[in-house]
């Protein structure tokens, strides 16, 4: 396996947590009038997962040059904020609201730095491939994960 694969792998580790320890509560119900995700959007996010997590296994780590350790640091920083992320998620309880809870006034950083993190790491890895695939995650990942926080402030604000 080229070495590339461990990007992959330790971006993988806190879902297949979650997988094993899913939310404590079940997904509010959409609201009446609610709009659904777009059905496009939602297959390019499921396209472009699927690119970010396979194409880094094809690749390998070159050695670094001044951009390549600048995009290696940013990878480092992205990983540690979604894992941040996650800890802040099973250390709370594991409710789907902390998912899409914003952080550092970003408003979805559980979408965004996986994005930076892919983003970086077709830097590192010299992967046009993952680059692009990077692209439409961008695309689609963080408009459904901030529509999706959307609908949970919109949630609560019914409850109160």
């Amino acid at each position: 396996m080229p070495v590339g694969g461990v990007i992959s792998v330790v971006a993988l580790i806190p879902n297949i947590v979650w997988a094993l320890l899913p939310s404590s509560d079940l997904p509010e119900p959409r609201t009446e009038g609610a709009a659904e995700p777009s059905r496009a959007l939602a297959l390019i996010e499921q396209v472009a997962r699927l690119g970010v997590f396979s194409v880094p296994f094809f690749y390998t780590f070159a050695p670094l040059h001044p951009i390549e350790g600048t995009a290696l640091i940013v990878l480092v920083a992205a990983l540690g904020v979604y894992y941040l992320c996650w800890f802040r998620y099973f250390a709370r309880g594991r409710g789907s609201r902390l998912l899409y809870q914003p952080l550092w006034g970003v408003p979805v950083p559980m979408a965004v730095s996986p994005v930076i993190y892919f983003a970086a790491a077709s830097v590192v890895l010299h992967a046009i491939w993952l680059a692009a695939a990077t692209v439409l995650l961008s695309l689609s990942h963080i408009p459904l994960s901030y529509r999706e926080a959307r609908r949970h402030c919109q949630v609560d604000e019914a409850k109160a």
